[in-house]
């Protein structure tokens, strides 16, 4: 923390808090590869660390990232070959954020808000592993980190400086895959008292019903930052749950007449694992009673984002415009009774409509009674040549003007 951040907590020559300063303790909860990552039994860092030359290492030699591949042992929960040391704070390179630093200045910014630096946990974790298993480790390191901060000295000021006094309550501020956590964590039938515990959850960019890059990195593994075979990366991301969790959940694939839900089948067929998708589904179903106490939703709304995505003989076709429904559920169509697609965004990565933690209540059919089995959206065509454009992964601010993207869908060829 610089000296201006420690003024604005305590002003100097004074032992009073300021109004803006919280009794309560935050735990910040990063995203999809946001962790630190070290392989106990080898003694290496397999994961985020290191720098630019780490970064080069683990992307081009043949057993650069062959320690992040899920075992047998870790896919029956026999658990601790590979432990998260740290939130990622030098700068790296992902499928899913891309270029990315993205957890110092969060965190030095909530240290501005916070009594005492013992008020905030960084809550570091594998996200290879399923969502649910990481909800369960949360929620006992909530626990721990809110009791040992109520104990502490500086939490019996920050109460007598608020005006209710109240005891201090947990504040998750959780970024992508990290907003799934907490829900999981949040869970009555784990830890009863956690959500009267908790005052509030900030979701960055999480992809409550799923994203449709989740599928792209399962089909062609492409897009890395130096030359690298795309089968690597596809057969090591084919094992993780962690992956499989972030699946869409929402109904998109195109098919004729209809968008129905991806299946396991669907998921096996683009290079995944069909019982990880098969326990994804699981769980986003049983998560859907889970709410989120004072939950603030910060998403991206401007860039162009995959919605909807078609699956032939194995190649994945993304699409940048999607389906709309109706109140009811049922898809708007037009006079010709086809689907209608509407140019929609998101941050990038996220569609703005897949980032709300309610999902719709629609039926999974693969067919609709009413669809004309002539009906084919324009973007399910033959594909144009040329190089296929890629949405961008930052997040615009939700102020900004709408910008539109160049073209309508986009080609992922199977590699």
């Amino acid at each position: 923390m610089n000296e201006q951040q420690r003024q604005r907590r305590r002003p100097h020559g004074t032992d009073e808090l300021p109004d803006h300063v919280t009794q309560d303790a935050v735990v910040v909860v990063p995203g999809i590869m946001g962790s630190t990552l070290h392989d106990t039994r080898t003694g290496n860092d397999v994961w985020g660390l290191g720098g630019v030359s780490w970064l080069l290492k683990a992307w081009t030699t043949p057993s650069g990232l062959k320690s992040l591949a899920m075992t047998e042992d870790e896919l029956a929960a026999k658990l601790g070959r590979i432990k998260a040391t740290g939130l990622l704070k030098h700068s790296a390179w992902t499928p899913y954020l891309a270029g990315s630093e993205p957890y110092t200045d969060l965190v030095d910014t909530i240290r501005i808000s916070v009594a005492d630096d013992a008020a905030i946990l960084e809550f570091a974790y594998g996200w290879r592993l399923p969502v649910a298993a990481n909800g369960r480790l949360l929620a006992d390191a909530a626990r721990l980190h809110l009791t040992a901060w109520r104990r502490h000295a500086t939490h019996a000021q920050a109460r007598r400086h608020r005006t209710d006094q109240r005891e201090g309550r947990l504040v998750f501020v959780a970024h992508s895959m990290g907003g799934l956590v907490p829900r999981a964590a949040l869970d009555p039938g784990y830890d009863g008292d956690l959500q009267a515990d908790t005052r509030g959850v900030i979701t960055l960019g999480t992809p409550f019903q799923g994203s449709v890059k989740t599928a792209i990195i399962l089909a062609t593994g492409r897009g890395t930052p130096v030359p690298l075979p795309h089968r690597k990366l596809r057969a090591i991301c084919a094992t993780m749950p962690g992956l499989h969790d972030l699946l869409p959940q929402y109904r998109s694939l195109r098919a004729e007449g209809d968008v129905p839900h991806l299946t396991p089948g669907d998921v096996a067929a683009i290079g995944g694992d069909a019982e990880l998708a098969r326990n994804a589904a699981r769980f986003h179903h049983g998560q859907r009673g889970i709410t989120l106490p004072g939950h603030r939703s910060i998403v991206g709304v401007n860039q162009p984002t995959w919605q909807n995505l078609t699956i032939t003989d194995g190649t994945v076709e993304a699409h940048l415009d999607g389906a709309r429904q109706n109140s009811g559920g049922t898809f708007i169509r037009n006079r010709n009774d086809c689907i209608r697609y509407f140019q929609l965004h998101g941050d990038g990565t996220v569609g703005t409509s897949s980032s709300t933690a309610t999902a719709p209540s629609t039926r999974n059919r693969r067919s609709s009674p009413t669809s004309s089995p002539t009906c084919r959206s324009r973007t399910a065509t033959s594909p144009r040549r040329g190089p296929p454009s890629k949405p961008s992964p930052r997040s615009s601010a939700t102020t900004s003007t709408p910008s539109r993207p160049k073209r309508r869908r986009e080609l992922v060829p199977e590699t």
